[in-house]
């Protein structure tokens, strides 16, 4: 992420923030996603958070490489998993042809709708051919910012598979639900997996 904002709400909430992703529901979509992959996998944490997620990838022998831009949750991913996360915004990734696939659950949903079509073409072109994507956001219309000064950008299904495809993605799987988040606010989300076409 980049809006500074959104970041110190991350550096100042890293503990309410771990105990919610206790809660979450990802762990049957981690697995369908960790299935798509060989073990020793390069796979981009991107927006890792806590590093729950990346730990998990890492137990299945998979190989995450994490980046989120709150200090203080890179600084608790490695304490908690020695993880050797590192702090890097989202307009600094320029890899090219690295990761067999990326996981962004519920961090490219602070980028600005007009920064967001430059991220996923610059996760496309992050990726191996045949790579994949998978990208969790809520559902709506529009930016705000929640109670806590966290900056939002939501996405209805055909908006969002049309930047994709644009960047060049295949669509493939989706799945849906309703989760609170950090806010309390029960909202639905979707999350979608796409393959690099080539």
């Amino acid at each position: 992420m980049s809006d500074k904002e959104t970041i110190e709400v991350y550096n100042q909430n890293v503990e309410k923030y771990r105990a919610l992703v206790d809660k979450l529901p990802n762990t049957k979509t981690l697995k369908s996603f960790m299935s798509r992959f060989d073990a020793g996998a390069n796979i981009l944490d991107f927006g890792c958070g806590v590093g729950d997620s990346a730990a998990a990838m890492r137990a299945g022998g998979l190989r995450p490489v994490c980046r989120d831009g709150s200090v203080e949750m890179v600084k608790t991913a490695n304490e908690l998993y020695q993880l050797d996360a590192s702090v890097a915004l989202f307009s600094e990734l320029d890899d090219d042809s690295v990761y067999d696939g990326v996981w962004a659950n519920f961090s490219l949903l602070h980028a600005s709708k007009s920064e967001f079509p430059y991220l996923i073409s610059a996760l496309h072109t992050s990726l191996k051919p045949k790579g994949w994507l998978f990208v969790a956001l809520k559902l709506g219309n529009g930016e705000r910012r929640d109670k806590f000064g966290r900056h939002y950008t939501y996405y209805q299904e055909d908006e969002l598979d049309a930047i994709l495809i644009k960047a060049g993605f295949a669509v493939d799987e989706k799945i849906y639900g309703k989760s609170k988040g950090m806010a309390g606010t029960d909202e639905p989300w979707i999350g979608g997996f796409y393959q690099k076409a080539s």
